[in-house]
């Protein structure tokens, strides 16, 4: 009760915001849907020349809604803790298989294949690996390993967090 929180996740009006686009998104390999949600900086401008940074999330509903995401990168890009980003919030539709057992590769071409050619071709992000970048917690954090071991050259950084490794 008497937890404290910290000012970066706290919603500030004086400052310039961020927007959500959500999408629901058909992947052709794993065949089902899911929305995909996309965060925009305040300074986004799809008529610009300017390639944003990505950083994907796996677990992106949780992101979103538990942990302050569009907050802390509204935040972050404020303060020029970090430069505008875009970023991409990917839940799963079956978490284990997908990200840990019988459908992780399945789930690794859709993410490769076809949600990043999707995301590349609707928003001003860059090109290089160096530019993209990929994280999740748990098995979010395994699944984020396997992609970016396998595809460096889609995913230049990569985040896990806490991952459960054991399944792989």
């Amino acid at each position: 009760p008497d937890y404290v929180y910290p000012p970066e996740i706290k919603y500030n009006a004086g400052i310039l915001h961020g927007t959500f686009h959500d999408t629901v998104f058909y992947s052709i390999k794993l065949s089902n849907s899911r929305t995909i949600r996309v965060y925009t900086p305040p300074s986004y401008n799809p008529s610009s020349s300017m390639r944003y940074p990505l950083i994907l999330f796996h677990d992106g509903i949780e992101w979103t809604s538990l942990g302050y995401a569009k907050n802390i990168l509204d935040n972050l890009i404020n303060e020029n803790r970090i430069d505008p980003i875009v970023a991409v919030f990917v839940p799963p539709v079956d978490r284990s298989n997908e990200y840990a057992f019988n459908q992780r590769f399945l789930f690794e071409d859709f993410i490769v294949e076809e949600l990043m050619p999707y995301i590349r071709n609707k928003y001003k992000v860059r090109l290089d690996a160096a530019g993209n970048a990929m994280t999740g917690f748990s098995f979010g954090g395994l699944i984020s390993t396997q992609i970016c071991y396998n595809n460096p050259e889609v995913f230049g950084l990569c985040g896990p967090m806490s991952p459960a490794y054991w399944p792989n």
